[in-house]
Parts: structure tokens; sequence; C-alpha cells
């Protein structure tokens, strides 16, 4: 399972663009398919300067997404991490039973 810790807007921005570049997308069409400008895009991936509902956007449109975890914590039981997936619009976070 592939995941990317990011610590920064910057860093967040550089998953997408690695994501992106995964897909094989150039950023004109990830801005086609989230009705943005390529600029927009571009400063998403150079310093995740753009909103909270664009950048969840673009995760859930390359296929990825954002999992909340305590600082400097592990998430040991995947079963949990899976059922506390952030994705756009909708948290949910169910502990461990």
């Amino acid at each position: 399972m592939y995941h990317t810790r990011a610590l920064t807007p910057a860093d967040l921005g550089a998953a997408i663009r690695d994501a992106r570049r995964e897909k094989g997308w150039q950023q004109t069409e990830l801005a086609a398919v989230l009705g943005v400008s390529r600029m927009t895009v571009s400063r998403l991936e150079r310093v995740g300067s753009v909103s909270m509902d664009t950048a969840m956007q673009a995760l859930a449109k390359l296929g990825r997404e954002a999992v909340i975890v305590a600082k400097f914590g592990r998430v040991r039981d995947h079963r949990w991490l899976d059922r506390a997936r952030l994705t756009c619009g909708s948290m949910v976070s169910t502990p461990p039973s």
C-alpha cells in the first residue's frame, strides 16, 4: 500500500503532482476535471496554496484520499484506517473494536 506523508501544504501539493503524473495527466487535464485554471493546479502543486475543497477534489479525482493521523502516531490496524477516511466533504472515524 502506497502512503505519502504531507506535513506542509507544499508536501501535499507535491503528492498531488506525483499522483497526477502517475495517472499520465497534464496540469490542463486535471484543471479541466476540477473546473479550475491550469494556474490554480500549478499553484496547488508548487505551494499547496488553494482552497481545501480544491485540494480534496484533486485527491479524489486522482484516486487518492487524505487520512488524518495523530501527530507522531502510527496507523497499525489497516481495518481502522479503511474506516477513518477523509474524502471530499465527509469524515468517518471509528476506533478499532
